[in-house]
């Protein structure tokens, strides 16, 4: 069962700064929230709302649920900072279509494969990988493109 409730002042305040200096739009409304009894290996879920709650919160779009125990214990700011960073990455507006989506995390690691090797070259091998996938992608829509005009090709001779 959850128990929700108002995030500490403190937390609240931290969270905002790093919100307004997120890419984040202002009109793009979210909200945080405690959850102590939230289990998860990151101590944060981020929902998106759908229609009915948005209209229902007059235009809430995000809520981030935090486990503010294992908050409290990260104790330095920077890396409070950073942990509400990441849990705000995914959040993306489209400005266009006065849209919001939260996009799952890209990249995931084992934390002995991370520790053994380093981050930066952790992240070009991830980067490789994506590059070579989506070298293959295009490749494929090529062949797919030249087949269909082979083919149209063959229809009016």
């Amino acid at each position: 069962m959850t128990n929700y409730r108002q995030v500490s002042d403190e937390t609240k305040k931290l969270f905002y700064e790093v919100v307004d200096n997120t890419a984040i739009p202002q009109w793009v409304e979210v909200k945080i929230v405690a959850d102590d009894t939230l289990v998860n290996k990151d101590g944060y879920l981020v929902r998106k709302q759908n229609d009915l709650s948005e209209w229902l919160t007059d235009g809430l779009h995000v809520v981030v649920i935090i486990n503010e125990d294992i908050f409290d214990g990260l104790e330095e700011t920077d890396v409070q900072m950073k942990f509400f960073e990441e849990a705000l990455g995914g959040v993306v507006a489209d400005n266009e279509k006065v849209k919001v989506k939260v996009n799952k995390p890209d990249f995931a690691t084992h934390s002995g494969f991370l520790e053994k090797h380093g981050a930066d070259d952790v992240l070009l091998l991830k980067l490789a990988i994506q590059s070579l996938y989506e070298q293959r992608k295009l490749k494929e829509d090529e062949e797919k493109a030249q087949a269909k005009l082979d083919a149209k090709a063959t229809r009016t001779k």
